[in-house]
């Protein structure tokens, strides 16, 4: 390791403080939500030295160092050598401050391994902040013996975790800002859509818990709207048959996310449960930045996130049909309040 990321160093006679990033899953080509906030936080920290840990080959960035542990097929033992060439950096630079980004769900195994990993870095690291951008209930061994600071971005996830003695703080959920202006109409040429078309969006991994089932039915429910999903590229075991009649699917890396929000007409987020996705859900606020009409769950974590925009319709956790049905019903109201506007 370089001696400038060694504690104590000093550029114009004044110390720099060296800031350490431990991040099992970032790259350069980001389309979920924690990576993409791991990312700009880390564009946050301002005349640092910083040095960025994680297995993931094809991740850079401009005055970071990066630190790469083994990146093998198997994802657990990876994630283990990953833990131990960790503690061994933390251990042996000594940093000001310690960031982790635990990017796993908490009582699952892996979760409770990284849990692990925290506690032993909190006891060896000068400084140590663990990240959470999807508490709800903190994790089996944050409740036996974790009591370094953790963060979280939801007022809901900061009471949940307060609950059980942890040393919580609040913070924003960082995020990349739409960088230019957009056109709607040349963007619906670009992705293969028709000027009259009205698209319904859903950006988000495949998973059950996301709603996809409802979007499904919702393609059923109403044969004359385009239903488009943009899936991330987060591997998941997971298989379902999203083919319908007019359906479209999104599997491919997008740069500009903001494009596929631009070219849409309402935003669709089905969760059944706040684990199924971050505690302040990214995809919604970008939807809001693009001003969006959202339809989304009626769970408090999502209410939070829009208690102050006006373009919200809330949907009930029921059955797929009673979901996909009120989303139809909304959408009725969305196309109706465009055809009195216009």
């Amino acid at each position: 390791m370089r001696n400038s990321y060694r504690v104590g160093r000093q550029e114009n006679g004044k110390p720099v403080k060296t800031l350490i990033i431990i991040a099992n899953r970032i790259s350069n080509q980001n389309d979920e939500g924690a990576t993409k906030a791991t990312i700009e936080f880390i564009k946050s920290l301002k005349g640092e030295r910083i040095l960025v840990s994680t297995p993931e080959k094809n991740f850079s960035l401009n005055g970071v160092k990066v630190v790469r542990s083994p990146l093998l097929r198997i994802r657990m033992i990876e994630d283990f050598i990953c833990a131990l060439v960790t503690i061994y950096q933390v251990a042996r630079i000594k940093a000001d401050r310690v960031y982790y980004f635990p990017l796993c769900f908490p009582n699952t195994f892996p979760g409770i391994l990284h849990q692990l990993h925290a506690y032993i870095l909190s006891k060896i690291s000068k400084d140590f902040i663990e990240i959470l951008y999807q508490s709800g209930e903190p994790g089996l061994l944050f409740k036996m013996f974790s009591r370094f600071r953790i963060s979280v971005t939801s007022s809901e996830g900061f009471k949940e975790l307060k609950k059980h003695g942890l040393t919580v703080s609040h913070f924003p959920l960082l995020y990349p800002k739409p960088q230019r202006e957009y056109d709607k109409k040349s963007l619906r040429k670009k992705y293969g859509f028709k000027k009259d078309d009205f698209v319904a969006l859903h950006v988000g991994h495949l998973q059950k818990s996301r709603g996809l089932d409802v979007l499904l039915g919702l393609s059923e429910l109403m044969p004359d709207i385009k239903t488009l999903i943009v899936l991330s590229s987060m591997k998941t075991k997971l298989k379902i048959n999203l083919s319908q009649r007019n359906t479209y699917i999104i599997d491919s890396y997008i740069a500009d996310i903001y494009e596929i929000y631009k070219l849409a007409d309402v935003y669709v987020f089905p969760i059944r449960v706040k684990g199924a996705a971050l505690d302040t859900p990214l995809s919604i606020l970008e939807a809001k930045e693009m001003n969006l009409p959202i339809i989304a769950s009626n769970l408090t974590n999502i209410r939070e996130v829009l208690s102050d925009y006006s373009k919200v319709y809330f949907l009930e956790i029921d059955s797929t049909e009673e979901m996909a049905k009120n989303t139809a019903k909304h959408i009725k109201q969305i196309r109706a309040s465009r055809y009195e506007e216009d």
